[in-house]
């Protein structure tokens, strides 16, 4: 069979055409592009599209002493366009925080692309915190990075209590609906209030009012939202008034008015709670949601899609689940599919065994209709050794994903980026287990991607040059996609397989490769020939090469002992057989 090496060596990195027109990046993980290289440490990066094939990233920022705002922006070519180091966006009195929480980040948006080119920001603020708690504030950036709202910014909620976690989502009109938990109501338990807001940032809703989207028993938090399409938006959020948590929805129209049942509609409402809950719109204009769920006392990931018209179920009541493997999944990235489905990534402790933790990213895409389309309980986007975490999404358009994360192979401690390319059938277009976006010392977190230059831009926090003082930096990757599978010693009548272990054996993946489009079956036996497990049956799959994974686990779902296992493809012209060795 082919070597490992030889089959990912038809992936080449940095085509001639692309690095000419990209001269700026500078094509080696350990240099990148620095975005901000100030005194003092950097936290929480966010990052939109420019509408032009880059980036506009903003930032929390210490420069100063206290907690303040930057934002910067980055040209499809790599090229950095704004003053050194970053605009400042808000370096107003007190600390102000682009919200981030210990369920992670996909499902907030504090930034959001603006159409002509530049960005709106929102945050929480604590410049009057001696006397009001604290409030919401937004800026509006250009294509300058010039700001278009007040200095320091323009006060979208200032209440005697405190207003926190903004999220914000473009309205039809060029300007914004806003967000937040609000506690003005009550000291204790925080409600969630909006505001649109026009393209000068003046407030259109109530008078200038917030506008109550749910005031109830209880905690409301972790608002999510994303727009209808309609000049409104949908807003999904974790709330405690029967639970520790469960999944509730919203959908306001442009003019602030709620459109589904008051205080909002359930989505799941299971024992032990839902959160870390992130939302999108579907092609077909329905809202679709996943989340963390403990229904079953261990945390798995589900999700659920919405009719826009009423906010009833479309999938299952109580949500589809998307991974119930083993263990815990945490902190779900979810991205359209661009036909009316959804992809969901998240990190999984399935074939976790530490400390040191072996955490993996996997993902599912779950079709208009409610059905996975990927492998059961997820199709594997990196099995490398250690940790791997925290994975942000971005649609490529085309029924797949753009992919980032945060990953310990490197070692306990030293956090790298890496970054993958999934297609709309679940299969790597870049190198197995990803491509490396940043291998520089020290510690790289949390990045967030946009598509665009040709790939995908991430931008991350970064203490390569001091430890635990943070910069920010970004790249892109962008990679030839094979497009022929070309005969070799591996396919045999038009069929072949290799097998490509993780390093460190705990799993393995099966590197199909058909000449021909057919229907394939692909199991796994032992050495006397007993079937343990169905990795394909009867499924169609086009011409081409694509991964298949194998968890280890048998049909039952109970991990196999270590040892000798075959691997038999057949697609009724032609069977190949390989060994697959599971060291543990």
């Amino acid at each position: 069979m082919t070597s490992p090496a030889r089959a990912l060596g038809a992936l080449v990195f940095l085509v001639a055409g692309v690095a000419a027109a990209m001269a700026a990046w500078p094509g080696d993980p350990t240099v990148n592009v620095p975005l901000s290289l100030a005194p003092g440490a950097k936290s929480d990066v966010f990052a939109v599209t420019d509408g032009a094939g880059g980036a506009i990233v903003a930032w929390e920022d210490e420069r100063s002493g206290g907690r303040d705002l930057y934002a910067q922006r980055v040209a499809a070519d790599g090229s950095v366009l704004w003053q050194s180091d970053g605009v400042p966006v808000c370096t107003s009195a007190g600390d102000q925080a682009l919200y981030h929480s210990s369920t992670g980040t996909t499902g907030f948006t504090p930034l959001v692309a603006d159409p002509a080119g530049g960005a709106w920001i929102v945050w929480q603020d604590e410049r009057a915190f001696a006397t009001r708690a604290r409030d919401v504030y937004v800026q509006r950036l250009d294509a300058n990075g010039v700001p278009l709202l007040a200095a320091n910014g323009a006060p979208v909620a200032t209440g005697a209590g405190m207003e926190d976690q903004p999220t914000a989502c473009l309205d039809a009109a060029g300007g914004l609906i806003v967000v937040w938990q609000d506690k003005n109501d009550d000291p204790v338990f925080a409600n969630l209030y909006g505001q649109r807001l026009d393209g000068s940032g003046r407030p259109l809703w109530n008078g200038g009012a917030p506008v109550a989207i749910v005031v109830w028993a209880w905690d409301q938090d972790g608002p999510t939202v994303c727009a209808d399409g309609h000049g409104g938006a949908f807003v999904a959020w974790s709330d405690s008034r029967d639970d520790v948590g469960d999944v509730y929805a919203q959908r306001v129209d442009p003019d602030g008015v709620a459109l589904w049942t008051l205080h909002g509609v359930p989505v799941a409402t299971g024992e032990d709670g839902q959160d870390a809950i992130t939302i999108t719109l579907a092609a077909d204009g329905d809202p679709l949601l996943a989340w963390v769920d403990r229904r079953t006392g261990s945390p798995d990931i589900y999700a659920q899609k919405l009719v826009a018209a009423t906010g009833a179920s479309r999938w299952t009541a109580g949500g589809r689940a998307v991974c119930t493997a083993p263990e815990s999944q945490y902190r779900p990235a979810l991205a359209s599919d661009a036909a009316g489905g959804a992809i969901v990534a998240w990190f999984d402790y399935r074939d976790a065994s530490g400390p040191p933790w072996n955490l993996n990213i996997y993902a599912q895409r779950i079709t208009t209709g409610g059905t996975a389309a990927w492998p059961a309980n997820g199709a594997p986007v990196c099995l490398a050794p250690d940790a791997q975490r925290d994975v942000d999404l971005a649609s490529d358009g085309a029924g797949g994903v753009f992919c980032a994360w945060e990953d310990n192979r490197a070692g306990t401690g030293l956090e790298d980026v890496y970054a993958q390319h999934v297609d709309a059938n679940g299969q790597p277009r870049w190198t197995i287990d990803g491509a490396a976006v940043c291998t520089a010392p020290g510690n790289q977190q949390r990045p967030d991607v946009v598509a665009g230059a040709g790939g995908l831009i991430a931008a991350w926090t970064d203490d390569r040059d001091a430890l635990y003082e943070a910069d920010v930096y970004c790249d892109r990757v962008v990679a030839a996609d094979p497009t022929a599978v070309a005969p070799d010693a591996a396919v045999s009548g038009g069929l072949g397989f290799d097998v490509l272990g993780a390093p460190d054996g705990s799993a393995a993946r099966l590197a199909l490769t058909s000449l021909r489009d057919a229907t394939v079956d692909l199991a796994i036996y032992d050495l006397r020939g007993r079937l343990v497990r169905w990795l394909l049956s009867g499924s169609f799959q086009p011409a081409g090469r694509r991964l298949v994974g194998w968890d280890r686990r048998d049909a039952a779902g109970q991990p196999v002992s270590a040892g000798v296992y075959l691997a038999r493809a057949s697609d009724g012209h032609a069977s190949v057989v390989g060994r697959v060795i599971v060291l543990r």
